[in-house]
Order: C-alpha cells, then structure tokens, then sequence
C-alpha cells in the first residue's frame, strides 16, 4: 500500500533543502526526480547529481514503496495544512487543501545508487565553526573552468589548528582557528562547499571523510559529495611576512562607495579605483562612463595610495561580516630569481584574512567623457 499523509510544512521544508542538488537542465530525466521511499517512521527524500547525494527524512505514519517523481512538480502540487500522497501503477496522487493533482512516476531502480563510501573516517572537529568558516571563505573560489583546482574549497585539520582557505588568484581568503580537530585534509568544490557548509549546522552533525569523498549525517538525513581530486597550491607563498598596518576601516562605508564605483563602471575595462589614506580619512577616486567619483570615508590613517579593481574590491567588502576590519600592506616576491614586489591589501576581520592584489600603472582621473 503507497499512501501517506504528512504535514505539508515539513515537506515543504524538506524539498526545500534538496533543491539546490537537483538537475533542472539535465539529458537524464531520473536526476531531475526525487526517490521517496518510507522506512522506519520516517519518509525518505534522496536527490542526486551523480557529484552529490543528500537525504531528507521526516516522520511518517504508513507505508510507502519506493518511487521517483519529479521534483519541481511535487514541489508546486503541495499546500495548505497536510498532504496525501498516493501512489498507483505509474502515477503518483498528490493530494491538499486547494486540490488533487497527478504526476507521472519513474521507476525507483533507474535512480543513481548512493557512492561506496568506504573506510570512512569520523572527524571530531566543531561543525559549526567549520561551517562558519566554509561560508566566510567560499566567496573567493574561482569561476575559471581553466582552473578547476582553484574552484574549492581547502580544509586542513589538525590537533592545533583548523585551516580553511579558498583562492580565485587575485583574492585570498584564509580562516585559521585554533580548534582541536582530528587530522584531515580535503578539498570541495565550490558547487558542493555550500552543501558541505548547510548540512553541518543541522542537529547531532558528524563530519567523515575518506580519500575520494566528505560525508555529513544528521538525525535528519546525509549529504555526500566527492572531494576534489589533485594537489592544493601552497598559498602561504605569497602571504607577505612583513605587513604594515594602515587603519581600520568602516565597511559599510567603503561597501557603498565601491557599490557606487561599480555602477559607473565600463562594461570592457577593468574598473581601476584609487585609494589615498590619510590622517583625515580615505579619499576614493574613481573614472568611468564619463564620470569621476570623488568620495571619503572617515577615519585615521597611515598615509598610502592603492589602487584596486574596484569591482573585486567591492567583493572583498561585502565578504567581511563585522562593522570594522583592519587594513594593512604588503608585497610578496614573484619566483626565486625575480626581484619583481606585488603589493598586496590584507584586510582582517577577527580570524579572517583577505589578501587581495593592487592593479599596477597609473590612475587617470579626468578622462574625457565617452
């Protein structure tokens, strides 16, 4: 017998976690299902996109065989209070307050199987702070398919220290805590880092790896995702060991000056802002689409210039959560037999550090109105 009542708030919840994994543009109509299946209580909900796997369980009362049906249209077929569903040859019943609607099923066995994850070993580290420190870092991964290694997420554990980093080559985001955490080393992808990053904040969290994937289970279900497969670069390469604090800088003051910047911007050039620090404040200039942006931010500061993209800059901003982040210089040294210096800002904002690179040459403030 397939028939099940359950309340429609945590269904709705349920499939609302599973969306982000499920394949709207997909060649193969199974991974834009949901497999339903009851056991135990508890009305299982799986998704896939053969990179991940994330089950939803909620309590159930009855029985119900295993089925695949489209997600997004049982997704649109819920309301109101409860929510029956009743299964019957090839079509599934979906029934609610506002009425009854019939969607076609797919066979269960078509379903891709879960990953062998064996030799899986647990992980005792804090799920929330690792959590935390995914999403506080993911922002930088690249989105250059020429850099595969680059769109991730690195994890590193240890007794002392946990270290989460993620790079697109211009931005550098690092979180350095120190968390005991059994030792471990992975890197996710940016696509699956923010599934990692949810699932660890749900109830009775656990963390387990194991040489080609990281595993989360919950009492509320799992999410598996396969690691990225090659080597890290070795980004404290180019962490200057030598940084000279600038001040402290009001961010949500720059965010909107940088906001404004990228408004003005040139659609085919790189939107160069200038930054003059000073014991008045800073003082941003900014040339584009024929008009020049003059504006300050309050504050003490050393006295430097910079200049930045501002629309990566603006992307730094609105990565630091806290009213007040600290700015500093520095430069690292290209290569062993170059003297050739890339000045860097280091902004920190308790245990994050962004390292973001300067754009060299000059800056034009009056160029002629295009």
């Amino acid at each position: 017998m397939n028939k099940m009542k359950i309340e429609t708030k945590a269904l709705t919840e349920a499939l609302n976690r599973l969306r982000p994994i499920v394949s709207r543009r997909t060649t193969l109509p199974i991974l834009s299902c949901v497999k339903i299946h009851a056991d135990r209580n508890r009305l299982h909900f799986t998704v896939s996109d053969l990179d991940q796997f994330q089950v939803e369980k909620i309590e159930c009362e009855g029985e119900f065989a295993p089925i695949c049906v489209n997600f997004s249209a049982l997704l649109n077929a819920i309301g109101g209070e409860t929510t029956s569903l009743h299964c019957s040859k090839n079509i599934m019943v979906v029934s609610c307050d506002f009425g009854t609607t019939e969607l076609d099923t797919l066979d269960a066995e078509e379903f891709p199987p879960p990953p062998k994850v064996e030799g899986l070993k647990k992980i005792g580290v804090s799920c929330e702070d690792l959590s935390n420190a995914i999403k506080a870092t993911l922002w930088a991964a690249s989105t250059n398919d020429n850099r595969y290694i680059l769109q991730s997420v690195h994890i590193v554990g240890g007794a002392k220290m946990l270290h989460v980093e993620s790079t697109n080559g211009r931005e550098l985001a690092i979180i350095d805590q120190p968390l005991m955490s059994g030792d471990f080393e992975t890197i996710v992808s940016s696509a699956n880092a923010a599934g990692v990053a949810e699932s660890l904040t749900r109830k009775g969290a656990e963390l387990s790896t194991n040489e080609k994937h990281i595993k989360v289970t919950h009492e509320f279900g799992s999410y598996c995702a396969k690691q990225v497969d090659g080597k890290y670069p070795n980004t404290k390469q180019i962490i200057p060991d030598k940084q000279t604090k600038i001040g402290e800088l009001d961010i949500e003051s720059m965010a909107g000056i940088f906001s404004r910047c990228n408004f003005f911007s040139y659609p085919a050039r790189t939107p160069i802002a200038q930054m003059t620090f000073s014991t008045d404040g800073v003082k941003v200039e900014f040339a584009g689409r024929g008009s020049n942006l003059d504006l300050k931010s309050a504050g003490k500061f050393q006295k430097f210039t910079a200049r930045v993209n501002a629309e990566s800059f603006y992307r730094v901003l609105s990565s630091v959560k806290s009213p007040k982040a600290t700015i500093s210089s520095g430069a690292f040294i290209s290569g062993e037999l170059t003297d050739d210096k890339f000045p860097i800002l280091i902004i920190q904002s308790g245990d994050l550090f962004i390292y973001t690179t300067q754009v060299g040459g000059g800056f034009q403030s009056k160029p002629k109105a295009v």
